[in-house]
């Protein structure tokens, strides 16, 4: 069996709470599974685990990050037709996450 490496960008809108816990998960998984990947595993598992540990100083933010404006620029017609709608919003962070 062979293992190729691949890395993703995922942006999560949540609570600091669940970005740190998702944070960690990518973290642990990195370091446990990273450096087998070929052919730039032992390359890039390092600079994976350094940007996930660098995005950690963005979850208890008190104002907006680039990711989470972002968001709400690319779906402001939605937010503001449901401002007043709690159970919709959710439903658009959670289904839209960026």
């Amino acid at each position: 069996m062979i293992i190729l490496t691949y890395t993703t960008a995922e942006a999560v809108i949540a609570c600091p709470s669940c970005l740190d816990k998702t944070n960690n998960n990518a973290i642990f998984s990195t370091l446990l599974l990273g450096l087998w990947g070929i052919p730039n595993g032992i390359f890039k598992t390092p600079m994976a685990i350094y940007k996930n540990l660098k995005a950690k100083k963005y979850t208890d933010m008190t104002e907006a990050n680039p990711a989470l404006l972002a968001f709400t620029a690319s779906h402001i017609g939605e937010i503001e037709a449901f401002k007043n709608d709690a159970k919709k919003l959710a439903h658009i962070i959670r289904d839209k996450n960026i």
